[in-house]
C-alpha cells in the first residue's frame, strides 16, 4: 500500500511538472507569436527621402543616403527623429548611391552617381567622403573614363573598394592616394540587357571580393584578393 501510495504521488508530482512545461511552452509559443505578428520597428526619414544605402556606425548610428536629395540622414540610437548629416548637394553629391562608414579615420564615404531625379545638379560620378562627425566635405574623386560609383566596400588596410555600372571593373583607391585606379577589369562583369556593368560589392576577411551585376543574374563573381582570379 505505500508503496502504491509512493507511486501515486509521483504519477502527480510528474503529471504537474508536464503540465508546466506544457504550458510554458505554450506561452513561449504564443509570445514568439506576438512578437512575430508585431513587425519590424519603422524609423523616420526626412520627407521625400528615396533612400538607396544604409551603413551602421560603432555607436549604433544609422546613416541613409539619398537618391533623390543627394544627401545623407542620421538616424542616432536614442534620437526618434533623423537628422540631415550631409546637406543636399554638398561637395556636389548628386544620386547618392552606396554609402560606408570609416570609423577608424572618422570618415562617411558616399558614392555620388549621374542618372538623375533629383533636387541638386547633376555632377560627374565621383567617390566622395565627409567628416562622421560634423558631414562636412573631405575630399572628391572622380570616376575615370566616365564611370559610375555605384557601391562601395573597405579593407582591413583602409583601401576602398567600388564598383563601376558603366565599365566592367572594380576601382580601389587605397589610404593616401589622391585617385581612384583599376583594380580588377574582367568581362565576366560585362553589361546585361540593362546595359549596366557592377552594382554591389563585399569583402571577406581581405581574401575575396564578391560582386554582383545590376542585371538578374543568379550568380555572384568572387574575386581572389592575392592573385586577382574571378571565379
Amino acid at each position: 500500500m505505500k508503496m502504491m501510495s509512493r507511486n501515486k504521488t509521483a504519477l502527480k508530482t510528474a503529471g504537474f511538472w508536464f503540465r508546466s512545461a506544457l504550458f510554458a511552452a505554450l506561452a513561449c509559443s504564443q509570445a514568439v507569436a506576438l512578437a512575430s505578428e508585431a513587425g519590424p520597428t519603422a524609423r523616420p526619414l526626412p520627407r521625400d527621402w528615396y533612400p538607396e544605402s544604409i551603413a551602421a556606425g560603432p555607436d549604433g548610428s544609422l546613416y541613409v543616403g539619398s537618391w533623390r536629395q543627394g544627401a545623407v540622414a542620421r538616424l542616432r540610437p536614442q534620437q526618434e527623429q533623423p537628422e540631415i548629416l550631409v546637406a543636399p548637394g554638398s561637395n556636389g553629391l548628386a544620386n547618392g548611391q552606396g554609402v560606408l562608414v570609416d570609423a577608424k579615420r572618422g570618415l562617411l564615404w558616399v558614392c555620388s552617381g549621374t542618372i538623375g531625379y533629383t533636387t541638386v545638379p547633376i555632377t560627374p560620378s565621383a567617390l566622395k567622403s565627409y567628416d562622421l562627425a560634423s558631414g562636412a566635405p573631405r575630399a572628391s574623386y572622380p570616376m575615370p573614363d566616365k564611370g559610375y560609383c555605384n557601391d562601395l566596400a573597405q579593407d582591413s588596410h583602409g583601401s576602398i573598394y567600388v564598383t563601376d555600372s558603366l565599365n566592367p571593373r572594380v576601382l580601389r583607391l587605397a589610404p593616401n592616394e589622391q585617385a581612384l585606379h583599376i583594380w580588377k577589369q574582367d568581362p565576366a562583369f560585362a553589361a546585361g540587357k540593362e546595359g549596366y556593368n557592377l552594382n554591389g560589392i563585399a569583402i571577406d576577411h581581405d581574401q575575396h571580393v564578391y560582386v554582383s551585376l545590376v542585371t538578374a543574374a543568379a550568380q555572384l563573381s568572387r574575386i581572389d584578393v592575392l592573385h586577382g582570379r574571378t571565379r
